[in-house]
């Protein structure tokens, strides 16, 4: 594969404190049917050398940059010995036009992605985690719990709101443009309320004598509410339409990941902590009895993201899959507080 330039952008990974590269990248032996190069996006860090057949197929999708040089000088340059970790990725099929519904996509795009190991930084975080059976579900680990899910969930609703706000600014006919941001609040899944409420009782029916832990946000629950603070800020200062749908769709990806982790995983360690942890009878079980939406959550979570994939253009579904892939690994890491053995 001939790869001779690169656009280059730039955003941090804030778990593993370091800066992954993306790059939209063409090559001359991958063509379009007009004749045009095809462009690929990739992300970039290790060595290997690419095999040229996967240029031909024109498949290339993340790959991995040892060395840039001074990208900062000039975002166009001569890329032809750029070295890829292996083997090469093909692209996933983000379209709907096969049939399935786009809640239907998202968990294929999901189940393929575990098989293709795209969550390789959660495992390398925490190789050692307990299996659920093993957890001692100790009320001071379980009320961190609750902390960092306060600090993501509230988080989440603010930028929620920067991007509705966004929107009506910005689109002067925006009554399709509400269905951009899915709206947990507005649907009645929204959990920082109650999750606050179950902290606050918890609290109030310690045992006496027992004082309260002073707890904060875990370094995880703090670096995934900054990625979702600042995407909501981004919308909060963009004035491009497309540019503000792509991250209204990025801000979706979050949104619909951190919705269903709590219903799921979420409702298991609450039907757990309810016998170990007496929440029904302290009145501190409202995160998973409290929903006001007409409808089991997990319908209606669903049913909005349909909604929101209908009216999606097809080139934004790249921005959206790829911050799902973020989502899926950080929501998956708001349980390690808990995931202790006694």
């Amino acid at each position: 594969m001939i790869v001779h330039k690169a656009a280059i952008s730039t955003r941090r990974d804030m778990c593993q404190q370091q800066v992954l590269h993306s790059a939209w990248m063409r090559s001359s032996n991958a063509k379009k049917a007009d004749g045009g190069p095809r462009w690929h996006v990739g992300r970039f860090s290790a060595s290997n050398a690419m095999p040229p057949s996967d240029g031909d197929k024109g498949i290339v999708d993340h790959v991995y940059v040892q060395d840039w040089g001074q990208e900062d000088e000039k975002p166009d340059f001569d890329a032809g010995d750029l070295k890829a970790r292996g083997p090469v990725r093909r692209v996933l099929d983000y379209s709907t036009k096969n049939g399935l519904s786009f809640p239907e996509t998202v968990s294929n795009f999901l189940a393929e992605s575990e098989q293709m190991n795209r969550f390789e930084r959660s495992r390398v975080a925490r190789p050692n985690i307990p299996p659920f059976e093993r957890w001692a579900f100790q009320e001071e680990h379980y009320e961190q719990y609750l902390v960092d899910l306060e600090q993501v969930h509230s988080t989440m609703a603010e930028a929620v709101q920067r991007a509705r706000h966004a929107i009506r600014s910005v689109i002067a006919d925006n009554h399709n443009a509400e269905e951009w941001v899915i709206d947990p609040v507005g649907l009645g899944i929204y959990r920082g309320d109650c999750i606050r409420k179950d902290i606050k009782q918890l609290r109030a029916t310690r045992p006496s004598g027992i004082p309260d832990p002073e707890l904060q946000p875990s370094t995880c629950a703090t670096e995934y509410a900054h990625i979702i603070r600042s995407i909501g800020i981004e919308c909060s200062t963009c004035s491009l339409p497309d540019d503000l749908r792509t991250l209204a769709s990025r801000l979706c990806a979050h949104i619909y990941m951190i919705s269903v982790s709590q219903i799921a995983i979420g409702n298991r360690i609450g039907s757990v902590c309810v016998e170990k942890i007496d929440l029904v009878q302290r009145d501190a079980a409202h995160t998973y009895l409290d929903y006001s939406c007409e409808h089991p959550p997990q319908k209606v979570i669903r049913d909005a993201l349909n909604t929101f994939g209908q009216t999606l253009p097809e080139p934004m579904k790249e921005a959206f899959f790829d911050e799902l892939l973020i989502a899926t690994e950080h929501t998956s890491l708001l349980i390690d507080s808990l995931a202790r053995e006694s």
